[in-house]
């Protein structure tokens, strides 16, 4: 069997198993949904976030394994969909660390960072509701259905 024969087959192999791979980084992802758009646990926007940055990973590498213009616009939302994500999770690290740090600084220099982060907190506010404006407009687009159809067609 030839070099070029090899690459063929496991091409062939990894375009049968890409649509499993993805939709089951997919679906991860989407397991995370309901408790990230509840707002009540930041851990969840930390597992959905993380479960992104998979999937974005997963659909990089089998990207190979697709020619569909379906293909790259669901990735291309992914991707968005990660950064939208990662700016509320990385304000949501930073306050936490700006909360505890308040309490060990001397009183007088408190209401500045207070200042800051009730700042901070009105900008964490609105990149939740633009998150939330993403996921509505996600599901009114049907990109759940569009992304399982996107993926099961390999080239």
């Amino acid at each position: 069997m030839s070099h070029d024969d090899k690459i063929t087959k496991g091409h062939l192999r990894l375009r049968k198993v890409a649509p499993n791979v993805l939709s089951a980084r997919f679906d991860a992802m989407m397991a995370h949904a309901a408790d990230t758009r509840a707002g009540t646990d930041p851990e969840a926007l930390h597992d959905m976030r993380v479960a992104s940055r998979r999937l974005r990973a997963a659909l990089d590498a089998l990207g190979a394994c697709y020619d569909s213009k379906s293909f790259r616009r669901v990735a291309q939302e992914a991707k968005s969909l990660t950064r939208a994500l990662g700016t509320v999770r990385d304000e949501d690290v930073l306050l936490e660390s700006l909360h505890a740090y308040t309490e060990s600084i001397p009183e007088d220099e408190q209401p500045a960072l207070t200042r800051f982060i009730t700042h901070l907190e009105t900008t964490r506010s609105t990149h939740r509701e633009a998150l939330m404006h993403h996921l509505d407009r996600l599901d009114a687009n049907k990109y759940a259905k569009r992304f399982h159809r996107a993926v099961k067609s390999t080239t």
